[in-house]
């Protein structure tokens, strides 16, 4: 349980290090250590208390470290902020996400299996809270609608467009529908706020046949990978590059969140 001379704090997961990363070095550390398959920081920023976690990618680690991290620390309430893929034209790479409604879709993404479908809507109040906040900083290009978790990387622009086509939402990612769940059974408040990676017009590699959890490219997988579509090296560089972009941008999201929260 929380130790009795800490405040509840705002808990904060993404799958991989480099969203957070940022955020870490400007937060007084309390202490570090290990939970779910993933790692916690707890410490304080702007006078608030918060526990930032990296999950790994997906939705059961996700789903998982979110499950610790209430046990552990009782957070106030549950931020799930990461990259994620643009679903319409319209949304660039680097536009804001937040999800007025999270899907949580099991399995594939067949015809046949659209009713393995659970809707967890977050917190309406601290969503329009940050949305506001938002609309009136530097982040201009803020959406708010609907996110779909699938437990993997969606990269082909067909699928995406799929995706809207069927549950009009706009954006997709890998964690959130998890930790969705977990704040409902606990109920603990919840918010999804995510930065796009990819939109519709850039092309992906198969990130699934590439990396690890964490995200890291794995060497004995791109060798075989990349020896069948050596185009597709190119895009892997590229894709890197805009990654950093976007970090960069989540730093500065996750550093308004916690002000305005």
């Amino acid at each position: 349980m929380i130790k009795p001379e800490y405040s509840q704090p705002i808990g904060i997961i993404a799958a991989v290090e480099g969203e957070i990363k940022e955020l870490k070095k400007n937060v007084f550390i309390i202490e570090e250590g290990n939970i779910g398959k993933g790692t916690y920081l707890r410490g304080k920023l702007k006078g608030k208390e918060l526990v930032i976690a990296r999950s790994g990618a997906g939705i059961s680690r996700a789903k998982y470290l979110a499950m610790e991290m209430v046990d552990k620390f009782s957070p106030r309430i549950i931020i799930s902020t990461g990259s994620c893929g643009a679903l319409q034209e319209q949304i660039n790479r680097e536009d804001v996400i937040i999800g007025d409604e999270i899907l949580f879709k099991r399995g594939g993404i067949a015809e046949g299996e659209r009713n393995y479908i659970e809707t967890f809507l977050p917190d309406r109040a601290v969503n329009k809270k940050v949305y506001d906040y938002l609309k009136g900083s530097s982040h201009s290009s803020v959406h708010l609608g609907r996110i779909i978790s699938i437990g993997k990387f969606i990269y082909q622009k067909k699928t995406k467009e799929e995706l809207y086509n069927r549950y009009k939402a706009i954006a997709v990612e890998m964690e959130s529908g998890g930790i969705a769940q977990v704040a409902k059974e606990k109920g603990v408040p919840f918010i999804a706020v995510k930065v796009v990676s990819d939109d519709l017009r850039g092309k992906l590699v198969n990130y699934n046949k590439v990396a690890d959890y964490n995200g890291n490219l794995v060497l004995k997988k791109m060798a075989p990978y990349f020896l069948t579509k050596p185009w597709e090296a190119l895009w892997a560089v590229k894709f890197y590059f805009a990654l950093q972009r976007v970090y960069n941008t989540l730093y500065e999201l996750q550093e308004n969140m916690v002000e305005v929260i």
